[in-house]
């Protein structure tokens, strides 16, 4: 950044414009620009509070995972045959667009 720690210049602007492929105008620049700067200064603000030691959870309880268990799915075949409409190893579905 330039100048001060919350200042942008115009070109710092432009080259976030071109990351973002936004083409921006030279009232949109400046408009951006200020506003950039604005949550700049936010967070700066943000880095003056203490830290915490550790993340808070939003619950108590610990995680809940299912044990691993290997299962037996049907194959494709079986899958297939049991649609209402099939051909082969094709589905049958409706026609969604016009001939």
């Amino acid at each position: 950044m330039s100048e001060s720690k919350n200042q942008l210049s115009k070109e710092e602007v432009l080259h976030l414009a071109k990351l973002a492929r936004l083409e921006l105008t030279a009232a949109e620049v400046a408009k951006f620009r200020g506003e950039l700067e604005s949550i700049l200064g936010y967070l700066e603000k943000l880095q003056t509070l203490p830290r915490v030691a550790g993340v808070a959870q939003p619950s108590d309880s610990a995680s809940h995972w299912r044990d691993d268990a290997v299962e037996v799915t049907p194959g494709a075949a079986e899958l297939i045959k049991s649609t209402p409409q099939h051909q082969d190893n094709l589905l049958k579905v409706p026609k969604i667009f016009g001939e």
